[in-house]
């Protein structure tokens, strides 16, 4: 597989396969870009795949101050690269956990350059109602381990680093070592104070395959968001019996289930159509 990596926006982006649609691939916590390097070795004989790391989570990116990159930051580092990659045709997003939300918001703010959605394993948590969708344990186990996060993104240095890696450990991370740092958490002190509202994420329009693991004591959606999917023409819902993290516990599957619904869906129908030139260099 032939990967070429350039610096853009200040990300170092990897780039793979030369036809087809673009996929956006977004990692979220505690990962980095080599989240989805199973899934692009898979997709990309057919599909053109980037990767990035979010900002600072790579372990630079990030002032040595505590100020977190905002939301529109990183939709602005999001637009620059798929406007990169693929300057006139739409995208498909293939996004997870805090990728997830950040994807969801860009296909937000620019409608009219997303085709497709992919979500992994988080839904419609800018609703109100995703809260209340919750049990009362739900509840707890939400509050508390991203209290946790919270507070290591607070102490900073090695203590936050320390109890970062301890979470990611307690919550089943398939990649746990010394890249894994207090400062990946701000996404949870964004959400927390508000930065992701006004992005309806219920109300995507692209057509949304979402994955999901059955195995973790708590859900990133609501029991309508899934009522919703189910119910859209050209979207679809499908339930692994894995954790949270779908891809690393059943590669295979999870890469033949996007490659087959992307195969079928209608939103690719006219980006297919159109040039879709390999990574420029």
């Amino acid at each position: 597989m032939e990967t070429l990596s350039t610096w853009i926006d200040g990300a170092q982006v990897y780039a793979s396969g030369r036809t087809g649609p673009l996929i956006v691939m977004i990692h979220g916590w505690p990962d980095t870009h080599r989240l989805w390097e199973s899934t692009v070795q898979a997709l990309h004989p057919r599909w053109r795949c980037v990767r990035f790391d979010l900002p600072g989570y790579a372990g630079n990116g990030m002032p040595p101050t505590k100020r977190s990159p905002t939301v529109d930051a990183v939709l602005d580092r999001i637009r620059t690269i798929a406007d990169h990659y693929s300057p006139s045709s739409k995208i498909v997003l293939l996004v997870h956990d805090w990728g997830a939300a950040y994807g969801y918001a860009y296909a937000c703010r620019f409608p009219e350059r997303v085709a497709a959605i992919v979500g992994v394993d988080v839904g419609d948590i800018t609703r109100k109602g995703f809260f209340k969708s919750l049990g009362c344990f739900e509840q707890l186990v939400l509050l508390s381990y991203q209290a946790v996060l919270l507070i290591a993104y607070a102490l900073g240095g090695d203590v936050g680093d320390r109890m970062t890696r301890k979470m990611a450990s307690v919550l089943g991370s398939p990649r746990l070592g010394q890249h894994i740092h207090h400062r990946m958490n701000y996404p949870y002190l964004d959400y927390w104070r508000g930065a992701f509202r006004g992005f309806e994420f219920h109300a995507l329009k692209p057509p949304i395959l979402y994955l999901f693991g059955r195995r973790k004591p708590l859900q990133f959606h609501s029991p309508s968001w899934l009522a919703k999917l189910r119910g859209a023409r050209g979207s679809a819902v499908v339930e692994f019996p894995g954790g949270h993290w779908v891809m690393s516990d059943d590669p295979a599957g999870f890469s033949q289930t996007i490659d087959n619904w992307l195969s079928s869906c209608e939103g690719l129908r006219d980006v297919r159509l159109n040039e879709c030139p390999g990574p420029r260099r």
